[in-house]
């Protein structure tokens, strides 16, 4: 058995595991694209990055996502593909890489930002095409959802952008969260520390795709922080064997504490 981020994910589990499918179960719908596939077990590793759909590319982490979204919205299993068009729904997404996100920007007002300081120190930069988290130049309650898959590790002060997508956000607003995270470990664990206008290696450098650098693993107390910016916050597991995606976690950010997750969720967990 493997689990969805080098073993460590089998430390929280508490015995519940999902177990590497044979070649006859890896066919399966997929809810990014819509089409019927065989998913591609790429990185034997890391699950969460694995199983890509051959059609879209989607990995399970990106039907994740596009099933808690869609759960949020309306209907979890519909298809991003297929999902009707809604203007009225303003999402921002930071650093938006992956297939899904063609399909987001054909339903919903979508902003798909890109961190890049070079190309912001122009005074007449696209605020549509680029954005920094830790300083967002949108006004106050401009979108209902927020969305950041693995991008928060690579935050130099990600109290400050944890603000700031709580200011963004409309008072229903929702933040869907996506993060190498370990459930197990209470305090997260600083990689490196920002001195000055500086970075120093605590532990050895770990990069992410293009060289990114990772300023930390995150354990539980991510949860009270976002807690103490304001947010109500439901940490779920979540196992959808239907659309090949192993059991991982998805962290959501609600800004009205009145907020209830709906039953799609909630049977998925």
């Amino acid at each position: 058995m493997l689990d969805c981020e080098k073993i460590r994910f089998l430390k929280y589990r508490a015995g519940r595991f999902w177990k590497r499918p044979s070649d006859s179960d890896v066919k399966g719908r997929c809810n990014v694209c819509g089409r019927g596939v065989v998913f591609e077990d790429v990185d034997p590793v890391r699950m969460r990055e694995s199983f890509r759909c051959p059609v879209c590319d989607s990995s399970t982490r990106n039907r994740l996502l596009a099933y808690a979204l869609g759960s949020l919205l309306g209907d979890g299993d519909t298809p991003l593909a297929r999902m009707k068009q809604n203007r009225g729904i303003k999402v921002f997404e930071a650093s938006g890489v992956a297939s899904y996100c063609k399909y987001l920007s054909g339903i919903f007002d979508y902003i798909n930002a890109q961190y890049d300081p070079a190309a912001m120190k122009k005074p007449d930069f696209d605020r549509r095409k680029f954005a920094d988290l830790q300083g967002l130049h949108y006004p106050d309650e401009s979108f209902d959802v927020v969305i950041t898959s693995d991008v928060f590790e690579h935050v130099r002060f990600y109290e400050k952008a944890l603000g700031e997508v709580y200011r963004v956000l409309r008072p229903d607003g929702l933040f869907l969260l996506q993060i190498p995270y370990n459930h197990g470990i209470e305090k997260t664990v600083t990689r490196v520390e920002v001195k000055g206008g500086g970075d120093v290696n605590v532990l050895p450098p770990v990069y992410h795709v293009g060289q990114t650098l990772v300023y930390r693993d995150y354990g539980r107390d991510l949860l009270d922080t976002m807690r103490d910016t304001g947010f109500k916050v439901e940490y779920l597991e979540i196992e959808l064997p239907k659309y090949c995606v192993p059991g991982q976690g998805i962290i959501i950010g609600a800004k009205d504490h009145s907020f209830r997750l709906p039953r799609g969720l909630r049977s998925a967990i």
